[in-house]
C-alpha cells in the first residue's frame, strides 16, 4: 500500500557534519522531474584545427550514461574561433551524431569575408534536448565541414576553447 507524506518545508540540521543537508538513505533515489542529475563537459583545448572541403570530419565528442530510460540529455556545444582565409564569405556546418551515426541535429555558422585576406573570427553555439531512452552509455559526436572547398580553421585565436556539454535531466 502506498502512503503519502505532505509537508510544507524540509530542513536539515543547522550544525554538524551534515549541516543544512537533507540526506537520502542508501539505495534511495530522489525523483524530481526536470532537475539536473549529472553534467559532463569535454574541452578540446587551444590547438588550432584546419578542415578543408565539404566532406564531414570528426571534431570532438563526449559520453554520458543516463541513470533512467526516462531521462533527457541536454546537448550544448560551442566551437570557438572559426576563421576562413578565402576571398569570399562561407560557412561551417556542424552536426551532432548520437552513437556513431544517428544525426540528431545540424546547424551552420557563416564566416564573413572582410576583404584584404581578413575574415571575421566567430563562434558557433547550438543546443538540443535529446531523449536517448537508455541506461547504456551514449556518445554525442560533433562533425564539421565547410560549405565550400575552402579552408576553415577552428580555435583560430590563442586561448579559444571549443567544448561540448551534456546534462542529464530527470524525466
Amino acid at each position: 500500500m502506498a502512503s503519502e507524506l505532505i509537508v510544507q518545508t524540509l530542513k536539515g540540521p543547522t550544525s554538524g557534519a551534515n549541516a543544512n543537508k537533507i540526506l537520502l538513505g542508501s539505495g534511495q533515489e530522489l525523483y524530481a522531474p526536470g532537475h539536473v542529475i549529472q553534467v559532463v563537459e569535454e574541452r578540446l583545448g587551444t590547438t588550432q584545427q584546419d578542415f578543408t572541403g565539404t566532406a564531414w570530419a570528426d571534431f570532438m565528442s563526449a559520453s554520458i550514461t543516463p541513470s533512467s530510460t526516462s531521462s533527457k540529455v541536454l546537448v550544448q556545444f560551442n566551437i570557438a574561433g572559426i576563421y576562413n582565409n578565402n576571398t569570399a564569405s562561407h560557412g561551417l556546418r556542424v552536426r551532432i551524431n548520437r552513437d556513431s551515426g544517428d544525426m540528431i541535429s545540424q546547424t551552420h555558422a557563416y564566416v564573413n569575408y572582410l576583404g584584404t585576406n581578413v575574415s571575421l573570427i566567430g563562434d558557433c553555439s547550438h543546443g538540443l534536448l535529446d531523449a536517448p531512452t537508455t541506461t547504456s552509455q551514449v556518445t554525442y559526436a560533433l562533425q564539421v565541414s565547410a560549405t565550400t572547398a575552402n579552408l576553415i580553421r577552428l580555435n583560430a585565436n590563442l586561448g579559444d576553447v571549443s567544448r561540448i556539454l551534456l546534462m542529464e535531466i530527470a524525466g
